[in-house]
């Protein structure tokens, strides 16, 4: 079922209505949302010009249904801080992060093989999840710089405003991952980000045609659901007699020049502290 969703990727692209369809990274599973972003809507709550490398609203809430989550969201966001958003301005928003919201339970949800109830203790629980939106402007916005994976099932990362999060596609045992140093990940003990993340890509050049390592960079209002550990796993093709390696999608925060603002959204299922040892991306 994972294998299925996630197209034998280790990410899935929705796009919201707005761009070219041709600015699709090529070889992601890609499908285009009928919510729009309104970026001139989410900047009202970036942090002003004279705040250079500062955050402003950090927003977290959890939700079992889309429409309530999103609109809680808003709220939390806009009219807790005195925001004023118009009629329209206010529908567009809370669409969109109700579309956002729908997208990572049904993912979710669907590759738990679980539909809307898990059954515990002969008791039905509604799976609840948790959103956080967090504003920056400037390089502070760039919370995760260090490639690393996620310790969770399935997370989905957008940026309302500004740049969008940098992942490596098709990590396969057949892949990249012959370029990268898997150890390193989520395991170096260097202060210096930038020797950590030489190490992880052993000296390799981002990009280059010459034995690079392909890097895909997020655009503003794109909405990336990154596969975590959790979910790594071995699928079994009869038909062809190949077993294909899922593996969790590297990825990294992009790099924030000076005074550019960033809103950044973050959305995880709440799953007890045992079952999860990750302190969050953003």
């Amino acid at each position: 079922i994972i294998a299925s969703l996630f197209n034998q990727d280790n990410h899935i692209v929705h796009r919201p209505a707005f761009g070219d369809d041709d600015s699709f990274p090529d070889d992601a599973p890609k499908t285009r949302m009928t919510a729009k972003i309104n970026r001139d809507a989410w900047t009202k709550i970036v942090p002003s010009y004279i705040h250079n490398n500062h955050r402003g609203l950090d927003v977290s809430i959890t939700f079992q249904n889309a429409t309530f989550g999103a609109l809680e969201m808003v709220d939390r966001c806009f009219a807790d801080n005195n925001i004023y958003l118009s009629a329209e301005q206010h529908r567009v928003v809370v669409h969109y992060l109700e579309q956002c919201f729908a997208i990572f339970q049904r993912v979710y949800e669907t590759g738990s093989n679980s539909s809307f109830m898990n059954t515990k203790n002969d008791e039905q629980v509604r799976y609840t999840y948790q959103a956080r939106i967090v504003s920056s402007r400037g390089a502070v916005g760039g919370k995760c710089p260090r490639w690393h994976v996620d310790h969770v099932p399935v997370r989905l990362l957008s940026a309302l405003v500004g740049p969008g999060v940098c992942y490596i596609p098709h990590t396969s045992s057949s892949g990249d991952n012959a370029l990268l140093n898997l150890d390193v990940l989520n395991a170096s003990d260097d202060v210096d980000t930038n020797a950590a993340n030489r190490a992880i890509m052993k000296a390799r050049d981002v990009d280059s045609s010459n034995g690079g390592i392909k890097v895909k960079h997020a655009a503003t209002g794109d909405v990336i659901l990154l596969l975590g550990k959790s979910w790594e796993s071995k699928v079994d093709d009869v038909e062809d007699s190949v077993t294909i390696q899922l593996k969790s999608c590297i990825h990294k925060s992009p790099i924030i020049a000076p005074f550019v603002g960033r809103v950044l959204l973050s959305v995880d299922v709440v799953v007890p502290a045992a079952d999860c040892d990750c302190g969050g991306c953003s």
